[in-house]
């Protein structure tokens, strides 16, 4: 299955009014690098905030979340080498992120959560080319 590399335009607090349980949200907006096929999905506000502290390569008084995994990850030698967004049902994305620790391992995650170790990691992101055709929008429909 193909794959395209994907960089991150940004993460944007929106307000959904149909979204009864939760109208004010973040989305991250991502989009193929060197190409213009772009999507957004929801993220919850601290994977949304974690990914921002990393997009600025801010330094926090104490490790977040996501900083602490890394921490652990580094010391146990499992290391990342990529993400994939592999699939997408009923408005869910779902994500592996590929690791290496004795030899390949393939784990599960929240795109949110893979995402944000990705960016630090340095590592690349990745979608299914089937699924970028699905969920792409149009130059309309873009947040600017």
């Amino acid at each position: 299955m193909k794959k395209i590399q994907l960089e991150i335009v940004g993460v944007f607090r929106v307000i959904i009014p149909e979204d009864d349980t939760d109208p004010e949200g973040l989305l991250l907006r991502l989009k193929e690098l060197n190409g213009p096929r772009s999507f957004s999905f929801k993220v919850g506000y601290s994977e949304g905030i974690s990914i921002n502290i990393a997009l600025e390569e801010a330094i926090t008084q104490r490790p977040v979340t996501h900083e602490l995994l890394k921490n652990i990850m580094n010391i146990c030698g499992l290391v990342l080498q990529d993400v994939v967004v592999c699939d997408h049902k009923e408005d869910v994305f779902y994500a592996k992120m590929h690791c290496f620790y004795n030899g390949p391992l393939e784990i599960d995650s929240r795109p949110s959560d893979a995402i944000t170790l990705a960016l630090r990691f340095g590592c690349p992101i990745w979608i299914h080319e089937d699924i970028l055709e699905i969920v792409k929008t149009t130059p309309r429909q873009e947040i600017t």
